[in-house]
């Protein structure tokens, strides 16, 4: 899971931070709960404000669900071969 991990934080943390729309909600007045957004607000997904940036969000979660998926489907594979080769070897006792 790291090369999720540091895809994220090195594409999505960035963009996330140049965004700067809970700033420009506060002001106008369409958030009222916010007074002072914190520092955590301006590295999530709602300080996004252009919707052609949130397509970025989009096709990194479609790559972190395939690249899970490929991992799953790796391990299972592995754990197959070893099952085997323990069957095979007859130390069960089924």
């Amino acid at each position: 899971m790291l090369p999720i991990a540091i895809l994220g934080c090195a594409i999505l943390i960035p963009i996330n931070v140049s965004q700067g729309g809970i700033e420009k909600k506060s002001q106008s007045g369409a958030i009222k709960d916010i007074g002072n957004p914190s520092e955590f607000m301006k590295l999530a997904m709602t300080n996004v404000d252009d919707p052609n940036v949130l397509w970025v969000h989009f096709f990194l979660t479609l790559l972190f669900v395939l690249y899970t998926c490929w991992i799953l489907n790796w391990h299972y594979h592995n754990f197959v071969i070893i099952r085997q080769h323990y069957m095979k070897k007859g130390n069960c006792s089924l």
